[in-house]
């Protein structure tokens, strides 16, 4: 699972349709930490951009990546971001 969404890299280069993705998952008891790494496409190794984020964690809740997800999904800075 992915996001996908037009962004602005901290450059100020417009990337259309940048490729997202949730890494560096770190669970405590009640939160998880992320990491949302930014890519020109998902074929790209380097990314341009990073935004770290903490999280409520529900042990009995989705696997910790769905609920980062979802978690990005709530920032104002992902709205209208696609699945990919």
């Amino acid at each position: 699972m992915a996001l996908q969404k037009t962004t602005t890299s901290p450059q100020g280069i417009e990337v259309a349709n940048a490729y997202h993705r949730v890494e560096n998952v770190q669970l405590g008891k009640q939160h998880i930490n992320y990491v949302i790494k930014s890519y020109a496409s998902k074929a790209h190794v380097v990314s341009f951009a990073r935004r770290d984020y903490v999280a409520q964690y529900n042990m009995d809740a989705a696997n910790p990546w769905e609920q980062a997800y979802a978690h990005a999904k709530t920032q104002p800075e992902w709205d209208g971001c696609e699945d990919c």
